[in-house]
């Protein structure tokens, strides 16, 4: 048979957040009541985690952010997703504020350019389209297409 659940505003797992405006359609597993998934379609996990953008998800980790619309963070700690399309895998402390940029770990690293990516490290920027930085401290790729390992 095709039979489906729907549950047209969402579905929270655990206990629900007194003070989060729950958005359309979200997903959240919370034990305490500390995860806001206020974005339309968003989603969040862990806890004290933040789904604000338009089909944003926190997959884990503790006091994380998906503010970029269709922006993802999977865990760690304090990491920011404020690009639409960005991504911050784990790490703490990191933000991939570009257009799809990726931040993969690390700690106080930025990704701001468009499309690009800190993979590792400390204190890394990549702050022009297309940048990266795999690793290391206080390295920036400020021209368009560059590159640090």
């Amino acid at each position: 048979s095709n039979s489906y659940f729907l549950f047209s505003q969402g579905v929270v797992i655990g206990k629900k957040n007194a003070d989060c405006n729950y958005g359309q359609g979200v997903f959240s597993v919370d034990g305490i009541g500390s995860n806001c998934p206020s974005g339309e379609g968003s989603m969040t996990f862990g806890k004290s985690n933040f789904a604000t953008g338009i089909h944003s998800s926190v997959s884990g980790g503790i006091f994380n952010l998906a503010s970029g619309d269709y922006s993802s963070v999977s865990g760690g700690e304090l990491n920011e997703a404020s690009g639409a399309s960005s991504s911050a895998s784990g790490g703490e402390f990191n933000e991939a504020s570009g257009v799809s940029s990726s931040i993969i770990g690390g700690t106080s690293n930025l990704a701001s350019g468009d499309f690009s990516t800190v993979t590792s490290g400390v204190n890394n920027v990549a702050s022009a389209t297309k940048s990266s930085v795999s690793g290391g401290q206080g390295n920036q790729a400020s021209g368009p297409i560059s590159s640090i390992s």
